[in-house]
């Protein structure tokens, strides 16, 4: 990533060096905490007969809630939209009057995060009653707006305190805990903390001058060459002046704690009929069955094994990786699914077949790219069937159990899963995967679903688009060579993936593994999307 990084231990050996005797080094104050995202809502108003609607109609107003009461006053409206009622008929030659226009309706429910709203939202629906039944049907919907909210990423706090003499300063100092504000209460619980570091005082000698003491300066870090999204900066260094602050020539070592980056949202419409078209990187192993995933902010290549335990994990861009998982090989690792938004990896101990839903483990990732936590998914609506495919958004995981694609929101340290929606398909593909399929994922891309034709076999580079309803859009093959036996999207790169149980890819960046070639299983990811941006 070319992210500068001074390491805890290298700062505590400089610092336990760096002192002579002297007294206590002033506190410094804890790092401000940034403001939640504001929530947005929306209010509907009925509109007279006039200028905006000739037969009346509603206004749909929307705005921020800036001071955070949950309603829309009138000065936190943003902006408007009408939706008008029919206008009558008008009369026939015979003198009767002509049928009322049908009534105006709107419809209103929960956006969850990912796809059209990054942060959840409302989406709100409206159209004519054609129907007169009171409720405003799919057929019906002439028009759809998201009102979304604002960001709710956890701020990194810094929390400094007096450290006594003892075991980790021999004659006292400061002690620096830093994590995330997971509860958003503004405030560095025990339980967030994610890193400490001690700044220790200088050790009295010999009666003579006061030794100077170690100072400490929290900045923040702008999005760049040290954190690729923002993040805090720490000098650290010696007052050799005595004026109680660390100035610029007394610095003389920097730890930057960097912001996590949450994924890429949609941004514009994908062309289904090339998403797959053009792999940019391809992965090679020696037979391995199972999909994996890119992790950004370590750039690593992360994948189990369908018959071997642990998982691999490799730097990306790099030729000579292990054929073989060698972290944590006392578990067992097969597919992998990662929502950037939670840190959450959901992994499955059933290799290509379908997964048992209480065999089913969600875990965690680190910034250094290494899973741990894993506990048995908790289904909160209590789903005891089987996923035959995994997907993932940025902050959900979708398995496909046959016949719908069921949505379950994840938590950062959590191993619940949350039932969100179900999404029938119109139409199966042709393959359910309900013995195997290579790889084991389908693909998620905010706007559509993507399953691939020839889940078990070498035979096809085809694939099936279903729209976010899950009505069948079109059929597609790939360019190129070899065979696509599943497709994913992964939200942490932005990249459209395929996995190739049989290899033979060529005309790309191809990576092989120590001692192999280019002819085994592959992952190929394409090029950054240009139908989503970057966020965090």
């Amino acid at each position: 990533m070319g992210t500068k990084r001074t390491t805890f231990v290298a700062m505590a050996a400089w610092l336990l060096a760096a002192g002579c005797s002297g007294s206590e080094g002033t506190v410094g104050a804890p790092g401000e905490a940034g403001a939640d995202g504001l929530s947005t809502l929306v209010a509907a108003y009925p509109e007279a007969a006039g200028e905006n609607c000739a037969e009346g109609g509603q206004r749909i107003a929307f705005g921020r809630d800036l001071n955070a009461d949950g309603e829309l006053a009138e000065e936190e409206i943003e902006g408007s939209t009408y939706v008008c009622n029919g206008t009558s008929g008008e009369d026939g030659e015979s003198g009767a009057r002509g049928e009322d226009g049908a009534t105006s309706l709107i419809a209103t429910s929960e956006e969850p995060p990912g796809g059209f709203c990054e942060f959840g939202g409302l989406r709100v629906d409206y159209g004519v009653d054609t129907s007169a039944d009171g409720e405003l049907d799919p057929d019906e919907i002439t028009g759809t707006d998201y009102v979304c909210n604002g960001s709710d990423a956890p701020e990194t706090l810094f929390e400094i305190n007096d450290e006594p003499a003892g075991q980790n300063c021999a004659a006292g100092g400061q002690r620096v805990d830093a994590g995330r504000d997971l509860n958003r209460n503004s405030a560095l619980d025990e339980a967030e903390i994610e890193s400490t570091s001690f700044l220790c005082n200088g050790v009295h000698g010999d009666p003579g001058a006061d030794g100077l003491n170690a100072g400490v300066l929290l900045t923040d870090e702008p999005a760049g060459v040290n954190c690729e999204w923002g993040g805090q900066r720490m000098d650290v260094g010696i007052d050799q002046n005595a004026n109680g602050t660390l100035d610029e020539a007394e610095i003389e070592d920097t730890v930057y704690f960097c912001d996590n980056h949450q994924g890429v949202t949609l941004s514009t419409q994908p062309d289904l009929a090339t998403v797959f078209n053009s792999p940019d990187h391809c992965y090679f192993y020696a037979n391995n069955l199972m999909s994996g995933i890119w992790h950004r902010e370590s750039n690593r290549i992360i994948r189990g094994h369908f018959n071997s335990p642990g998982y691999n994990s490799h730097l990306a861009e790099t030729e000579g990786h292990s054929p073989w998982p060698a972290n944590d090989t006392d578990a067992t690792y097969n597919r992998l699914v990662h929502a950037p938004m939670t840190d959450v990896v959901v992994r499955s101990v059933n290799a290509q077949y379908p997964a048992q839903a209480d065999s089913i483990l969600v875990g965690s990732i680190d910034a250094r790219g290494q899973l741990g936590g894993f506990e048995p998914a908790v289904f909160s609506d209590g789903f005891s069937g089987n996923c035959n495919l995994f997907s993932a958004s940025p902050s959900e995981f979708l398995c496909f159990d046959g016949t719908r694609i069921r949505h379950y929101e994840t938590t950062r340290g959590s191993a619940e899963l949350t039932f969100v929606k179900n999404v029938a398909l119109s139409s199966l593909p042709g393959n359910v995967c309900e013995t195997h399929c290579y790889g084991g994922t389908f693909a998620w891309d905010g706007a559509y679903y993507y399953f691939a034709s020839a889940g078990s076999s070498n035979v096809s580079r085809g694939y099936l688009a279903y729209d976010a309803t899950g009505v069948l859009d079109s059929t597609h093959t790939a360019s190129g060579n070899g065979t696509i036996n599943a497709t994913y999207f992964d939200w942490s790169v932005g990249r459209y993936a395929i996995y190739d149980g049989f290899g033979v890819r060529s005309g790309v960046s191809n990576y092989s593994w120590v001692g192999g070639g280019t002819d085994e299983d592959s992952q190929c990811y394409s090029a950054p999307s240009p139908y989503h941006a970057n966020t965090h």
